[in-house]
């Protein structure tokens, strides 16, 4: 009888991980109870809580990834947020500067320093062509 009992942990056993094995939701009561001082030989229940323990462990860390992809989303979706603003920002600067420096801005030649600077390239160019 003891056999019998033995074989069918086994079976259970076998089914049970070969679930855990394919990725498919596993009976974790069904395995856990097989972890039960008396449930069945020493070496079926230890190998029981072995596989109870890979489950949990399994589970962990697909509980662990799944917070952590929430959480490479959402600092993703603030990025792209963050990166929209700067390019309006950056068009914005871009437009301001162009016109700061198109022609008939008012901005060259205004400073005595701008002024000075012009005035001897000027001077050197009409004495080159001399």
């Amino acid at each position: 009888m003891e056999h019998a009992v033995s074989s069918d942990l086994l079976s259970l056993l076998t089914a049970l991980c070969g679930d855990l094995a394919m990725g498919r939701k596993a009976d974790a009561d069904r395995l856990f109870a097989m972890t039960r001082e008396g449930t069945g030989p020493e070496t079926v229940v230890r190998l029981a809580e072995a596989f109870g323990m890979m489950l949990v462990r399994v589970e962990a860390r697909e509980f662990q990834s799944s917070q952590l992809i929430q959480q490479l989303q959402s600092k993703n979706a603030e990025l792209e947020a963050l990166h929209r603003v700067l390019v309006e920002r950056n068009e914005d600067l871009q437009k301001t500067v162009d016109g700061m420096y198109a022609p008939g801005s008012g901005l060259v030649g205004q400073s005595e320093v701008m002024r000075e600077s012009i005035t001897l390239i000027m001077i050197k160019v009409l004495r080159s062509c001399r």
